[in-house]
């Protein structure tokens, strides 16, 4: 396979993992947001707690915080490097159709003699044979 290929596969690769990346930590970013309410509601709702349940709370709510906190960063990172990667998106699907069409000209690709007028198997045979013949007596006789 053409070495470009592999080199646009991996690339796009690459940039449909960041782009699942990125859905996977903003699904993530919500569902910790949601979780996040959730805690501060029940404690909003709780009249009375004792400092052992309160603790508790407190210490998933710290732990939830710091996790989201995480994956907030993470997200932050992705969003700055999806946002340069913008226009490179599209310059890769342009490159990828661009490809196939020259990896198509060249498999049919058809070699036009350079040297001859002469499109004949036979011919061009002869041209070959009548220069070697040439390059031959010129050997022969340039060391004598």
């Amino acid at each position: 396979m053409c070495k470009a290929k592999n080199y646009l596969n991996q690339m796009q690769e690459i940039i449909h993992n960041i782009d699942e990346d990125f859905q996977f930590y903003k699904a993530e970013e919500y569902k910790l947001n949601c979780l996040q309410s959730d805690y501060l509601h029940a404690i909003e709702a709780t009249d009375k707690f004792s400092a052992c349940e309160g603790y508790k709370l407190t210490k998933e709510l710290h732990n939830l915080r710091v996790e989201r906190r995480n994956v907030k960063n993470e997200l932050y990172a992705i969003e700055q490097f999806r946002g340069m990667l913008g226009n490179f998106k599209k310059s890769i699907l342009s490159y990828s159709g661009t490809l196939e069409k020259v990896l198509e000209a060249q498999t049919n690709a058809v070699y036009e003699p350079k040297c001859t007028e002469s499109k004949s198997i036979y011919e061009f045979e002869k041209m070959i044979k009548n220069f070697r013949n040439k390059n031959a007596m010129q050997k022969k006789y340039k060391y004598m």
